[in-house]
């Protein structure tokens, strides 16, 4: 009998830390793996390469395509690497991979230096290999924290992702790099904060760009990556594909942080200079002003966004009970004893256990033309006024985080132990100063309150209502607080008119013309 020798099936696993455009490393793991392979008779079925991913943050199962290899053990039979180092730099980490490779059979193949795992010298070899490379990772470490605080310092960038909307450009110190607006995502981030400011949803600015076909952040960071390395590698890997979509998430945390002023963040939080202000890498998005309104606007918008509903009746809001005053809401009824569909506004206090009123209704045909009769009589002839927002001159959002740098200067001093000795003393009170001088110059400006200014158009309240739609005239009634209140209902035999009262505060003789409608007063505040 003659036996057949089943040919192994190999995985090549190749890391690097850093992903630069001029690394040749990927490109050297493959080709040694590869030719390991030849010699031993192996066939290569797959790669498992991470490029950007730290071995000391995470251990074999954690890495994207290597973990996803893993969890699949039966798809092949060895495991070719480099050095010990290119699958783990934690001693439990590779510890846990040989006790895996012995439980399911798998041979691994180490190149630099060639070790036989199988045997008890190999593995404590190896072993030994991974504290080594354990300990040369606390050391890079601690000198990457180093040099990284010395960059924080003088505004200059390491590594990393960069903030959506920026791009490197050369440090002023000619050293190294800071940043600068992009001008592919900049607009974009810039529109974003514009729409989000004057109220827009998340959700609606995230539709917009899709629909728009923007790449979103992500699609944007696979792109230029690709650009950088100059290839797309092919993995047979299962991996989690980063959607290349706007997310409500994604642009919430983008709107959201101090990255758009082009602050030095560490943990989250502004690194300051030696003025006790945040530093800077350089032209920031947006003004510190603009920001401050933008953070007002998302925590305004916060709640109703998610209590906002789609399909709103036209005249919801509109509609009053004149027993109770309770909201109509607008009611569907198909049958025969509506002869077919008939749609209304109803009192529903009483099922709602909110009032013992007898009700009321009106069919929404009547309802809408007693509305739309009612308000072109009112002001049909008379032209629009457009409202411009003058936002005034308010410098208590600057003020406000002064004072909190002066509280946050006080707990390093005095709780967290920082602005030790001399030195650290002078320059605590160096940046104290500093930041006190320019309070007490805030505080010295003179400020106005926001206002609005209304300007008259040559355009008619009754063109605007004949060319909008239902829900562009429920807005304008919503804004003059327009109330319709119903008494009786259909078939009492009482005239539409004597059942409907219109009311319309915002379209007085006297609001009218303070908002321009009176020659004599054409641009006054209301």
């Amino acid at each position: 009998m003659t036996s057949t020798k089943v040919e192994q099936r190999a995985l090549i696993a190749g890391r690097i830390s850093v992903l630069t455009e001029v690394t040749t490393s990927p490109d050297s793991q493959r080709t040694r793996g590869e030719a390991e392979a030849a010699r031993q008779g192996m066939t290569v079925v797959g790669y498992a390469e991470d490029p950007d991913v730290s071995a000391s943050k995470n251990g074999p199962w954690d890495r994207p395509e290597l973990g996803a290899w893993l969890r699949e053990p039966e798809s092949f039979d060895a495991l070719i690497f480099r050095s010990v180092d290119r699958v783990a730099r934690d001693i439990h980490d590779f510890v846990a991979l040989l006790k895996w490779a012995e439980d399911h059979g798998k041979k691994l193949v180490c190149l630099d230096p060639n070790i036989d795992f199988s045997t008890p010298l190999g593995r404590a070899f190896g072993v030994l290999l991974a504290v080594f490379a354990e300990m040369e990772a606390q050391a890079i470490s601690s000198r990457v924290s180093g040099a990284r605080e010395y960059m924080r310092r003088i505004a200059r960038w390491g590594a990393g992702r960069l903030p959506y909307g920026y791009r490197k450009c050369k440090h002023p110190s000619g050293q190294g790099y800071a940043l600068e607006p992009d001008p592919e995502t900049a607009p974009i981030v810039r529109e974003a904060v514009e729409r989000a400011t004057d109220g827009q949803s998340i959700l609606s600015i995230c539709r917009d760009f899709n629909k728009r076909n923007i790449p979103g952040p992500q699609a944007t960071i696979r792109q230029r990556r690709a650009a950088e390395t100059g290839t797309e590698q092919q993995r047979r890997a299962p991996k989690r594909q980063e959607s290349g979509k706007w997310h409500p998430r994604t642009l919430t945390i983008i709107l959201r942080s101090d990255s758009l002023r082009s602050y030095v963040l560490h943990e989250g939080q502004p690194v300051r200079g030696d003025d006790g202000l945040p530093l800077r890498y350089g032209e920031p998005l947006v003004s510190d002003q603009e920001f401050r309104a933008l953070q007002a606007a998302l925590d305004k918008n916060q709640l109703p966004e998610r209590k906002r509903r789609s399909g709103t009746a036209p005249l919801l809001g509109v509609m009053f009970c004149g027993l109770c005053d309770g909201r109509l809401y607008r009611n569907t009824s198909d049958g025969a004893r509506s002869r077919g569909r008939h749609v209304s506004y109803r009192c529903t206090s009483r099922y709602r256990g909110l009032a013992d009123c007898e009700g009321c209704s009106v069919t929404e045909v009547d309802a809408e033309e007693y509305v739309s009769r009612k308000f072109l009589e009112l002001v049909g002839d008379r032209k629009m006024t457009i409202a411009i927002e003058d936002p005034g001159e308010d410098h208590q959002g600057e003020i406000k985080e002064l004072e909190e740098t002066l509280s946050e200067l006080e707990r390093d001093r005095y709780e967290g132990g920082l602005f030790r000795g001399e030195q650290g003393r002078a320059r605590y009170r160096e940046q104290y100063a500093k930041i006190e001088k320019r309070l007490e110059a805030l505080r010295a400006l003179p400020s106005r309150s926001p206002g609005v200014r209304y300007e008259e158009t040559d355009i008619t309240y009754a063109e605007e209502w004949n060319s909008s739609d239902w829900p562009a005239r429920r807005k304008i009634l919503m804004e003059r607080g327009v109330k319709v209140s119903v008494l009786g209902r259909p078939g009492d035999g009482l005239l539409l008119d004597d059942r409907l009262s219109f009311d319309a505060p915002g379209f007085t003789d006297d609001v009218l013309a303070a908002q321009g409608h009176d020659e004599t007063n054409p641009a006054a505040y209301w």
